[in-house]
């Protein structure tokens, strides 16, 4: 096998472990990136030897990478065409021998997004699922799927994957439901996976392209970065972390649109300042203030699962804020009306 790209994912703040735990199980790996819960590497041995990375949560092969795909509703049209069309044959390769089929039967898609769009995730899962399904013959299914795709959508570039199956397989030789890991609803990829990954895909030769936080100017390399809109100004900015977003915001965006992924559920979490009104969407969001910076989280339950999964996090002993109380946190009197 020639050499390719390809990530896992892993728990946040297990990548270094991870990292360490690829170049020691295959020693011809190339670490690429490592990013808050991915690590991107390329590989040029045998097929067989990528088995050994069973341990983590997502082994996936980049497919295909696709450039100015667009934001607007018609970008979906867009990128459904482009994944149906793609040439994946080489990632269907590898994925076939290790799954010891000559080819799929079945699929299902998840879909990541990061950026301001006009459309949702659903929108791209249905479309892409319908254009993939009529194209390839595969029946698309919910669970129990003998291959899984990926696209993770970044601005107006998209990425295409392919999951590989190293983990646990039900008796009928396909991957079982890892619970949680699938997002159907609006998940964000991370920021420097995309561009970590998009030049490896591309083999351009080109320097990594790095994205900066508009607020403290260090590179969006965090567990949860954040896109902001300002209406007022027509702009929109990337964040390291909800503490810088959610200072600009106060400082200078009157009314404009944060948006963040929850680490634990994937679920999409925005925050809203119209004037001196904040919302949250949802507002049972609960945030979470760390050295690292500060986190959101759907809800007060997904909190409690991300501190259990996280032994870091934990001895810090953070408090569960609401979004008012996470303003004064951050310095700027509370709203007068904030969800609680």
């Amino acid at each position: 096998m020639g050499e390719r790209t390809f990530f896992v994912l892993v728990q946040a703040a297990q990548e270094k472990e991870a990292a360490r735990r690829i170049l020691r199980e295959l020693p011809r790996a190339k670490l690429a990136r490592r990013a808050k819960g991915k690590v991107v590497f390329s590989f040029a041995g045998d097929v067989s030897e990528l088995a050994k990375l069973s341990w983590a949560q997502g082994l996936y092969i980049l497919a295909a990478h696709f450039d100015d795909v667009g934001r607007d509703r018609a970008a979906v049209d867009v990128l459904a065409a482009q994944v149906a069309q793609a040439d994946i044959e080489q990632a269907l390769g590898v994925w076939a021998k290790l799954a010891g089929m000559a080819a799929p039967d079945s699929f299902s898609l998840e879909v990541t997004r990061a950026g301001l769009h006009g459309f949702s995730s659903f929108d791209v899962e249905r479309a892409v699922t319908g254009l993939v399904a009529r194209k390839r013959g595969w029946k698309p299914v919910a669970e129990g799927a003998a291959l899984v795709m990926r696209v993770e959508i970044y601005s107006d570039e998209a990425l295409l994957s392919v999951k590989l199956p190293v983990g646990n397989k039900d008796e009928g030789g396909r991957m079982k439901d890892e619970g949680g890991r699938r997002d159907s609803g609006g998940a964000a990829a991370l920021c420097c996976l995309i561009l970590a990954a998009a030049m490896s895909v591309g083999a351009r030769g080109q320097a990594e392209q790095k994205a900066v936080c508009a607020m403290c100017g260090r590179e969006v390399d965090g567990t949860q970065p954040v896109t902001v809109a300002d209406f007022g100004q027509g702009t929109t900015l990337r964040y390291d972390n909800l503490a810088c977003a959610l200072k600009d915001m106060a400082l200078r965006m009157a009314t404009s649109l944060a948006e963040a992924t929850c680490p634990v559920s994937l679920k999409v979490l925005k925050v809203i300042r119209t004037g001196i009104k904040w919302t949250a969407d949802p507002p049972t969001a609960r945030f979470m203030l760390l050295k690292e910076g500060m986190f959101a989280f759907a809800s007060q339950k997904e909190f409690i699962q991300f501190l259990a999964r996280n032994a870091d996090a934990a001895k810090q002993r953070p408090k569960p804020l609401t979004l008012r109380q996470a303003l004064a946190v951050i310095g700027k009197p509370p709203p007068r009306a904030s969800p609680r």
